[in-house]
């Protein structure tokens, strides 16, 4: 029992000296990062004058229209405001996409 305890207690001073840590946890993080650096780049905020919308219905519409264009990240529309607030990757779409794209749903964007 003596040996065993030992055992243990070498093999785990060898994993803390060595660093040693679970294959899918570095993985994990390393991609983690990378997605983070990239987006962080990249990732611009447009706050889009919209005209025509009345109601919740108008904001649904408009936030699944535009959230299907490539690199839109968040779309939240406010009836209220007459706003649409995108945030996306500039390097994949342009504010002019954006607004036709609001313009093709059936609003106006300013």
């Amino acid at each position: 029992m003596k040996n065993l305890i030992y055992g243990v207690f070498v093999f785990g001073f060898i994993m803390l000296v060595n660093g040693c840590q679970s294959p899918q946890t570095t993985k994990n993080t390393d991609q983690a990062f990378a997605a983070t650096d990239t987006v962080a780049l990249s990732n611009v905020s447009w706050d889009i004058p919209v005209e025509g919308m009345t109601c919740e219905g108008c904001e649904k519409t408009i936030e699944a229209g535009v959230g299907q264009l490539n690199g839109i990240a968040t779309v939240k529309a406010n009836h209220a405001k007459g706003t649409a607030v995108v945030t996306a990757d500039s390097t994949l779409v342009s504010l002019s996409d954006i607004k036709q794209k609001i313009n093709d749903i059936g609003y106006v964007a300013k």
